[in-house]
């Protein structure tokens, strides 16, 4: 929806998608979510890996998937705020498939699958080890 959205949208007499700064924003949030879908699949290698045959320990597994339920929610509500940010006011209204999307999104930042300083903390204590975390 963001991508049409600034493709069609004239401001100040040229497209949305002509400004630099937009531009910028849908390049960064592309890396960002592809990046994520990336680390989505690895986890879920990992840990098909892990139950199978104990390829890699509980501890990799934990690291790789909380990683991703860290990262995922904070890459999507990010890209979610920038595209509801190029709708203008039409982005928060209640008529808006993009503000259920923003609230959507904020949901998972709020704790629906796991809190983020959660995953962040399990991340930390599998990479120091449980004596140092």
């Amino acid at each position: 929806m963001g991508v049409d959205y600034i493709k069609n949208r004239e401001v100040f007499g040229q497209k949305l998608s002509k400004f630099q700064g937009v531009q910028f924003q849908l390049a960064e949030h592309y890396a960002k979510l592809e990046a994520a879908r990336a680390l989505v699949y690895k986890a879920a290698w990992m840990t098909d890996e892990y139950y199978r045959s104990g390829r890699f320990s509980r501890s990799e597994v934990v690291k790789s998937v909380s990683a991703v339920k860290w990262l995922g929610p904070t890459f999507a509500f990010d890209a979610i705020r920038d595209v509801a940010t190029w709708f203008g006011a039409y982005g928060y209204s209640k008529d808006s498939l993009i503000e259920a999307s923003v609230r959507g999104a904020f949901s998972y930042l709020m704790g629906a699958e796991g809190a983020l300083n959660v995953m962040k903390q399990l991340l930390a204590r599998e990479i120091l080890g449980r004596d140092y975390a």
